[in-house]
């Protein structure tokens, strides 16, 4: 099979096989929700794309591409074809393209992973960006042509054969055109009688567009209400307040801390273990300001804090675009990334937002013009020491929680290189 690329929209490839078109580098993103085929077409109209299809079930993701609108019949999305072809609910596929490069595509529980079904100018490019993907799901299979451990031999004939049960691509349009359609006869057959109006009953105005997108927006902000976010400088107290903790008290061994986020501040707690020399005593001489010490009598304690914020209410109209998040800071993540044991970015997912409903309590359509914020859950774990590069990540996001422990436990005081910290949260970005 020969990719060709799409001039006319960077990032897809064509591929002309026996009538069919083959259709590679669809922009790919999770769905949300139990009508599929509405919401992909949502999707699409919102990205200004002409063509559209999805996969999965309980999880499913809508391929989104632009093409002329006069092609040929039967266009198909190269990695459902794939999938259907595999087999298998999740894996990922490495083919390599002649001149072209190499195509990478990925599925994990019947849904295309978005940031995948993408043509890298080699294999060794497309072996990287593997990598990266293996990452987030480690169990997941191999299959191509490519020289690789452990690969399941897969071929581009075997993919073709997947198209017999792949879902072609629909036109955006095609729905909208066959409802006008279907409306236009009703009208010709005396549809109102036969709905039993009688033409009689008069019909509510529709809501005004205007109307409409401030009703959608107020429900954007609704979602959003409860949501902070931190900047490096609003995570800086917490993180303070865990290097002030009492570590080299004579009997006692810090084993935890866990801070929760809880409005614009953090809800903290930290336990302790006494040794045969431990004394209450000891701990609570070491208190810092209003702190508080609960002791289990003899064999144990927690101390406790409240550490106040800055943590701003989110604002989703300001979010930051995919570009920002995908290339900008994962750019900047991986420049510090061997300074963390751990940092995992998992996959973007629109925002839930219950619809808003009209007068007569219908749902109001979604406008198409409107953006759709999501986010996608981040973990860093690493060396205490490591947290004051946040800064100069311009990491910001909203953090729910922020766990320490000792590698080692042992009275010698909190070294930094001895505290690991794990720190979850999500980031929020417009797509």
């Amino acid at each position: 099979m020969r990719l060709l690329p799409d001039t006319a929209h960077p990032g897809q490839w064509l591929a002309q096989e026996a009538g069919v078109q083959w259709l590679f580098g669809l922009h790919w993103a999770p769905l949300l929700g139990r009508d599929l085929a509405r919401l992909a077409r949502r999707r699409a109209r919102a990205l200004g794309a002409t063509h559209y299809t999805w996969s999965g079930q309980s999880q499913a993701s809508a391929g989104c591409a632009r093409l002329r609108r006069k092609g040929p019949r039967h266009r198909h999305a190269a990695a459902l074809a794939a999938m259907r072809a595999a087999g298998v609910p999740s894996a990922a596929m490495l083919l390599q393209a002649g001149e072209a490069g190499c195509w990478l595509a990925a599925w994990h529980a019947g849904a295309v992973v978005a940031q995948t079904d993408r043509v890298y100018g080699s294999v060794p490019q497309a072996r990287l960006a593997l990598e990266a993907l293996q990452v987030r799901y480690p169990a997941m299979p191999v299959y191509g042509n490519v020289d690789l451990d452990g690969i399941v031999p897969f071929d581009w004939a075997q993919l073709q054969a997947g198209r017999e049960q792949a879902g072609a691509l629909r036109p955006v349009h095609g729905a909208a055109r066959r409802a006008a359609w279907i409306a236009g006869a009703c009208t010709a057959a005396g549809c109102a009688a036969w709905l039993g109006w009688g033409g009689a009953q008069r019909q509510e105005p529709a809501l005004a567009a205007d109307q409409a997108q401030a009703a959608w927006e107020a429900a954007l902000d609704a979602s959003v209400a409860s949501v902070h976010w931190h900047t490096p400088a609003d995570l800086e107290p917490v993180l303070q307040s865990l290097r002030q903790l009492p570590a080299a008290v004579t009997g006692w061994t810090l084993n935890e801390a866990l801070c929760l986020a809880q409005g614009p501040g953090w809800l903290c707690q930290a336990s302790y273990a006494r040794g045969t020399l431990g004394r209450n005593r000891h701990l609570a001489d070491v208190l810092p300001p209003g702190w508080q010490l609960r002791v289990d009598l003899l064999d144990g304690a927690q101390l406790s804090w409240r550490q106040d914020g800055a943590a701003k209410p989110l604002r989703w109209r300001t979010l930051a675009g995919a570009q920002e998040i995908e290339i900008d800071l994962a750019t900047r993540l991986q420049s510090v990334m061997r300074l963390f044991t751990r940092v995992q970015v998992h996959a973007w997912q629109a925002l839930p937002v219950e619809a808003p409903r009209d007068a007569a309590g219908q749902m109001l359509r979604r406008p198409d013009a409107l953006p759709v914020p999501g986010r996608r859950a981040i973990l860093l774990e690493g060396p205490l020491h490591a947290y004051a590069l946040l800064e100069d990540l311009a990491l910001s996001a909203s953090w729910q929680r922020l766990h320490l422990r000792l590698a080692s436990p042992s009275g010698a005081g909190l070294a930094s290189h001895r505290a690991q910290v794990s720190l979850q949260g999500m980031l929020y970005e417009m797509h």
